[in-house]
Order: C-alpha cells, then structure tokens, then sequence
C-alpha cells in the first residue's frame, strides 16, 4: 500500500478551512485557535499551517509573534526537507528546501540570533539540495552556512565546508577545494 503518513488528515483539513473561514471575516483570534488544532494532523501542510499562523498574528498587529513563528516556519521547512532525504526520497525535498532557504535569509538579525546552531541549519538543507541533484543551489546554501558559523572555535557548520570541499573536489575543482579544506 502507498505510503500516505505525510498527508493531513481530515479533522485537520477541517481545522485550517474553518481557519481560513475565520480569518477572512477577520476573526483572527478564532482563526488562530483553528490553526492550532491543525498542527497535530497537518502532515505536508504544517508549513503552511504556520505561514497562516503568522499571517493572522500580522493581521492583528503582533508583529513579535508572527516573527516568532517565521522562525518556526523555518526550522520546519528544513526539517522537512531533511526528513525526506533521509527517507531516501531527496526530490521530495527540493521545495520545502528552496522555501526553508528563502525563510531562513528573511528572518531578521535578533530571529537568526534566537536559532540555534543556524549554520548547521543551513548545512542539513544543503546536503538535501545536493542529493537532489540541485548542486550549485547546495553550493550557495553551504556559502550561506559558513557565513552564520562563528569565526573561532568549534563550529556547527563544519558541514558546510565539508560539503563544499567534497564537491568541489568531486568535480576536479582541486584548487577551489583545498580553499574550504584551509578553512577548517
């Protein structure tokens, strides 16, 4: 039988039409309490379950709580995206990549210092990118990812550079690969 445990379930679909419902009435209060009750069974749709989240918090003026939950749209896509490479289904991942990516350079300086390890982040949806044949996306996630790891000591995206030393070298870039490997 298919694989269907990424899906949303019904009681959930439920929850985010009736949030919907509500929030176009501008009925934000009773949107976000819809919302919550989706995340549970949201499957695939989690990621925009908060994006709706978000949206209603922005609606009613509280931006600290939209940002807040820009940051766990975030981390979510990412997740996501790792979980389907790890599933051994990398395609999959691609979109919720790209998005994560995108949501991960919005956030503004105080949300990206609230996250931790953000450099790591960055190198588990890069390696999703690159096994999913997206590689120069995954070169400039691994940029990216470097740029977030602090200049001393160890760091939590060792990864990055990894990951961009081995490409490069894979490709015969001998040069460019001994660039990251003196980074580490």
């Amino acid at each position: 039988p298919p694989d269907v445990s990424h899906l949303p379930s019904s009681e959930a679909l439920t929850h985010i039409s009736m949030g919907n419902d509500f929030k176009s009435k501008g009925d934000y209060n009773r949107a976000l309490q819809a919302y919550q009750k989706a995340k549970p069974g949201a499957g695939d749709e989690l990621a925009k379950v908060f994006e709706y989240i978000a949206r209603c918090f922005q609606e009613k003026g509280d931006r600290d709580s939209a940002a807040a939950n820009d940051a766990d749209r975030a981390l979510i896509l990412a997740s996501e995206s790792a979980a389907y490479r790890l599933i051994g289904r990398p395609r999959l991942g691609i979109t919720p990549a790209r998005k994560a990516v995108a949501a991960l350079d919005g956030l503004t300086l105080d949300q990206r210092a609230a996250v931790q390890a953000l450099s790591r982040i960055y190198a588990h949806v890069g390696t999703t990118q690159y096994y999913a044949g997206q590689v120069e996306s995954a070169l400039e996630t691994f940029e990216k990812g470097m740029a977030e790891s602090p200049p001393t000591g160890y760091s939590s995206g060792f990864a990055n550079i990894a990951m961009a030393a081995g490409i490069h070298a894979l490709r015969g870039d001998i040069h460019e690969a001994m660039a990251y490997i003196e980074l580490a």
